[in-house]
C-alpha cells in the first residue's frame, strides 16, 4: 500500500527502471499455492501517519477493499483470482481486523485535524537521529506529531514542556499537542480469526445456500447514441 500509487496494471511501464528491485516488488502479488502477502496494521499506520506528518494531504490505498476476479481474468499467469492482498476489507466485504479498525481510527483523527493540517504553518523539531516532532499551528491552535523512525529504540522527549514516551517505529498524534490520542504502534482493536468450515451449500439438506438468480438487463440504444430512459451513452 503506497501513497497516491496504483501499480496493478500500469506497473509494467516503469518496472524496468528499477532493475531487479522492480521484479521483486511484484512479489506483492499472490500466486496460486503461495502464502498470503501480509503487512502489519502497525506498519501501514506508521507510513500513513508519517505521510500526513510530513505535509501530505491526500492518501490512496491499493487496495482498501479486496475483490475477486472470476472466469480466469486475474491478469497474468498463476495469479490467484482473489483481489484481496490482506486489505482492511476483504474480498467479501468483511472487516480484516486489526487492520480495519486501526486504520479507521487513524483516519478519524486525521479528519478531525483537517483544517489545521491543510491551512496551518508547519514547524519541525529534531531530537536526534530518526526522532522528531512536527507542530502545525493555525488560528491559535496547535496539533502535533511525534515520530520515531528507529526500529530498535523507544523514545522519551520533551514536547512543549511535557514529557512523552513511545515505542520504536511509531508515530504518536496529539491533536492539541498535549494529549496523545493515537499511536501507530499501539493496536487496541480486536483481531479477526478466520476458520475453515465445510461448505454447507454442498450439503444435500441445504442446497438453497448456493442458489443464484440473475436476469439480463435489456436496454435500447437510440440513434444519437444515448440509452433510452437514462443519462448514459454508448460508444
Amino acid at each position: 500500500m503506497k501513497s497516491c500509487t496504483h501499480i496493478e496494471n500500469e506497473y509494467g511501464n516503469i518496472e524496468g527502471s528499477y532493475g531487479s528491485d522492480g521484479k521483486d516488488y511484484l512479489s506483492w502479488y499472490k500466486n496460486w499455492g503461495s502464502q498470503d502477502p501480509h503487512r502489519t496494521a502497525e506498519d501501514i499506520a506508521f507510513a500513513v501517519a508519517r505521510f500526513f506528518q510530513l505535509g501530505g494531504s491526500f492518501h490512496n490505498y491499493y487496495m482498501y477493499h479486496g475483490g475477486t476476479n472470476f472466469n480466469k481474468t486475474a491478469g497474468g499467469p498463476f495469479i490467484a483470482t482473489t483481489f484481496d492482498y490482506d486489505a482492511p476489507l476483504n474480498e467479501y466485504g468483511n472487516p480484516n481486523q486489526p487492520k480495519w479498525g486501526h486504520l479507521k481510527r487513524l483516519h478519524e483523527i486525521i479528519m478531525s485535524m483537517e483544517e489545521i493540517l491543510t491551512y496551518g504553518e508547519k514547524r519541525d523539531i529534531t531530537y536526534g537521529y530518526l526522532l522528531g516532532a512536527t507542530i502545525y499551528s493555525y488560528e491559535g491552535k496547535q496539533s502535533c506529531f511525534l515520530a520515531n523512525a528507529n526500529y530498535c529504540s523507544d523514545f522519551v522527549v520533551d514536547l512543549l514542556g511535557t514529557k512523552f514516551t513511545g515505542p520504536a517505529w511509531s508515530v504518536a498524534i496529539l491533536p492539541d499537542c498535549y494529549t496523545e490520542v493515537y499511536n501507530t504502534a499501539k493496536v487496541s482493536c480486536q483481531t479477526s480469526i478466520m476458520v475453515n468450515e465445510p461448505n454447507k451449500g454442498e450439503d444435500q439438506y441445504e442446497p438453497y445456500v448456493l442458489e443464484w438468480q440473475w436476469r439480463p438487463e435489456h436496454f435500447e440504444v437510440l440513434m444519437d447514441g444515448t440509452v433510452d430512459g437514462s443519462a448514459f451513452t454508448v460508444n
